[in-house]
């Protein structure tokens, strides 16, 4: 830095060196509106393979809703082997198991149109089954238990091979995503560089200015006819071109900041919302309630994994884990100057929980408490610390039926 200051003191140069520290500052200007382009191309292509990934988990939710459903009304139709006759709750529990297949199937007939007449099958015979045991004809109601048994045996690896496809769509979507993250990363780091370049482009024409300005000279300019157009320039020209590189500077800077800030919200949230949908598949293929944690993971990150329901223990390293970066906290509700108001239950349709999500082997999330998961529907909210206001907000919901949803704040609304 001393070398450079020194280089410009000299008032034969003074001018020479206002134009060469000039064109420095259009340079690294020009360079730094460049990042703020890229920024905004990766942000666009973020935003296009964050839909695309909030697409195929919505469709992936309804393949695993409905393998949950599937996975009910199996444990409901084993028990008719296990009775000595009829029962009254067993005819419930199977009515109960298909009602709630029958209506997932209405619900996610979109991503799960070829599943329709299987279903219809299924309903029918657990049906047929049904009607037997309420004739107290258990032979035959272990018949059409066993053509229950039968379809969906079938129908499982068809199952398993729409969430196999979906899920490698999944993962491609969200690989863009993190490919996007990745040039965004880069693009701050070159204006952490430029930012530098910038500041020593500030000093190098503070200093040509005290140069001439301040008479640092040891000798005078000769006096001749060009004595005037020699001798360097004036603290107006000075003050216009720094202001000019600080402008377009500023400007830029803003708007990389906004980028940066968004991007990391939404990236975090994305990592939830599958660390959730991770929670949800785990659940259903290994046939148990499983729970997803999330906790502080000190300098201000967060980290999420998942366990058995029934595990206590702490967070290890076979865990199935996502970590939130840093600045981010956790909270039950908006608090803090500026926050935005919660959204409402009219809106989400249930009043939620805000515990750990658990999901059982149906892929429903529940709270878990001494052996007993309860159907419920959860909500939690995060927030950029590093970012001021209303600003920086986002929410993650899960209805009763296992739907995921994203939530960001725009100005005076939640939106997904």
């Amino acid at each position: 830095m001393k070398v450079i200051i020194q280089s410009v003191m000299s008032p034969k140069t003074s001018r020479t060196a206002l134009v060469r520290w000039g064109l420095l500052g259009l340079v690294v200007s020009s360079v730094l509106i460049y990042s703020q382009t890229s920024f905004s191309s990766h942000l666009k292509a973020y935003d296009q393979a964050l839909t695309e990934t909030t697409t195929w988990e919505n469709r992936l939710t309804d393949i695993l809703t409905i393998k949950g459903r599937i996975n009910g009304v199996n444990v409901a139709i084993k028990s008719v082997f296990q009775m000595d006759k009829g029962s009254a709750d067993s005819v419930r529990t199977i009515e109960q198991a298909v009602s709630d297949l029958q209506a997932a199937g209405v619900q996610h007939s979109v991503s799960v149109h070829r599943m329709g007449m299987t279903i219809d099958r299924i309903a029918l015979a657990s049906t047929r089954t049904v009607d037997e045991l309420r004739r107290n004809n258990l032979d035959e109601a272990r018949l059409q238990a066993q053509n229950v048994l039968r379809i969906t045996t079938e129908v499982s690896p068809v199952v398993t091979e729409l969430e196999r496809q979906i899920t490698l769509r999944w993962q491609a979507s969200e690989t863009e995503r993190q490919n996007a993250v990745a040039g965004i990363n880069r693009g701050r780091g070159i204006a952490v560089s430029v930012l530098f370049v910038l500041a020593v482009t500030a000093v190098g024409f503070l200093s040509v200015g005290l140069s001439n300005l301040l008479g640092w000279t040891k000798e005078r300019q000769p006096q001749h006819s060009l004595a005037t157009a020699s001798r360097g320039f004036s603290l107006v020209e000075l003050l216009m071109v720094v202001g000019i590189t600080l402008v377009l500077s500023t400007i830029a800077i803003a708007n990389i900041a906004a980028v940066v800030s968004s991007s990391r919200i939404r990236a975090g949230i994305s990592s939830m919302s599958g660390l959730l949908q991770n929670c949800r598949m785990l659940a259903v293929k290994k046939n148990k309630t499983l729970t997803a944690h999330v906790t502080a993971a000190g300098s201000g990150s967060l980290m999420g994994y998942v366990k058995d329901a029934a595990d206590s223990s702490p967070l290890s390293s076979t865990d199935t884990q996502v970590k939130w970066e840093a600045p981010v906290v956790r909270m039950t509700i908006p608090t803090g100057p500026g926050a935005p108001a919660e959204i409402s239950t009219t809106v989400l349709g249930y009043t939620p929980q805000t515990g750990d999500i658990s999901f059982n082997s149906r892929g429903l999330p529940c709270a878990y408490s001494s052996g007993v998961c309860t159907n419920y529907g959860f909500l939690y909210y995060f927030k950029d610390t590093s970012r001021a206001g209303a600003k920086g907000w986002a929410a993650l919901s899960v209805s009763p039926a296992g739907k995921i949803k994203k939530w960001y704040w725009n100005i005076d609304t939640w939106t997904d």
